[in-house]
């Protein structure tokens, strides 16, 4: 299984980009004088605003980040992954890992465990004391069913899950395709 984050990582999809689960060629432009349809992306991905910065680019990954920073609100990750230009990935709406567990105040397993039982890959807990409560945040929602049908190759699994607002994907050819929010 490979696991691909986008996030200060240099990955490159190669060839066009199709619609999830479509093995139909893409058709042919129709009345726009030539030119390629524009893709269209959910709110937390911003494929356009730091475009201009390459992965082959001097300090590309800092400048990347940095340029995502101020250019979406709630900044979970910037990467190469889109037409090898510098991708902005915002918070999934429907991650809701900062409440979807209750703070369980002594007891770490049972913040991992909440979290495991509503999809996310990882948590982060801390018991309460004087000066702070007690905190169970979730991280890494993971979805595998959004993109099960893009098994051709990791780009595939890749470009789906990041139409469907995810911005990391794990690709097992042939098996499996699970899309992984930042």
């Amino acid at each position: 299984m490979r696991l691909r984050f986008l996030g200060c990582l240099t990955l490159l999809c190669a060839g066009p980009l199709a619609a999830c689960g479509n093995d139909e060629p893409a058709s042919e432009p129709t009345g726009s004088g030539g030119k390629a349809p524009v893709e269209e992306f959910p709110s937390n991905i911003d494929v356009k605003s730091c475009a201009s910065i390459h992965s082959s680019d001097a300090n590309a990954p800092t400048a990347c980040f940095a340029c995502c920073d101020k250019a979406i609100d709630e900044i979970r990750q910037s990467s190469f992954v889109h037409a090898d230009a510098c991708t902005c990935v915002g918070r999934l709406e429907s991650d809701m890992g900062d409440t979807v567990c209750p703070p369980q105040n002594n007891d770490r397993d049972a913040c991992t465990k909440c979290c495991t039982d509503h999809n996310f890959h990882s948590s982060s807990w801390r018991g309460s004391n004087v000066s702070m409560p007690a905190m169970c945040q979730c991280r890494q929602l993971h979805d595998a069913t959004l993109c099960a049908d893009s098994l051709d190759s990791a780009d595939a699994c890749t470009t789906c899950c990041l139409h469907q607002g995810y911005g990391a994907s794990m690709f097992t050819e042939g098996a499996t395709c699970e899309c992984v929010a930042a």
